[in-house]
């Protein structure tokens, strides 16, 4: 077996490192219980507010209030906003031994499409940012 020179080991974060919790979320504020395939697809797809806040198109309170009525959600903007802001619910376990595990040896980095709103709360509230290992 060859072994590989590896000095950098680059992450995603939602579902490698953080838990993520949008179906759930989606479908209380939906107040149905769409199939979450049906979400996912009307998320990634069809939501010209989805495309639009991740390509930086737009402020998140624009985004949520454009989300709100686009998916006619049952809840107000800034109720939506906060509870999106949550969607990244923990570290997934084990997370910070293997981050401190490979930190002496690699330079470990994260590219990821994760949003300025939950990449706050990623780094703030459940304290996965830029720190020594």
């Amino acid at each position: 077996m060859t072994q590989i020179d590896c000095q950098v080991i680059l992450f995603d974060l939602g579902g490698v490192l953080v838990e993520v919790d949008s179906i759930p979320a989606l479908q209380r504020m939906l107040g149905t219980h769409l199939a979450p395939e049906a979400i996912w697809e009307r998320w990634l797809t069809a939501s010209h507010w989805v495309r639009t806040f991740e390509s930086g198109q737009c402020t998140p309170e624009a985004f949520a209030t454009g989300i709100v009525t686009e998916w006619g959600l049952n809840v107000v903007a800034a109720a939506f906003l906060e509870n999106f802001r949550t969607w990244p619910t923990r570290l997934l376990p084990g997370v910070h031994a293997l981050l401190a595990s490979l930190a002496p040896r690699f330079t470990l980095a994260c590219l990821s499409n994760t949003n300025d709103v939950h990449w706050t709360h990623i780094r703030d509230t459940l304290g996965l940012g830029c720190r020594k290992f």
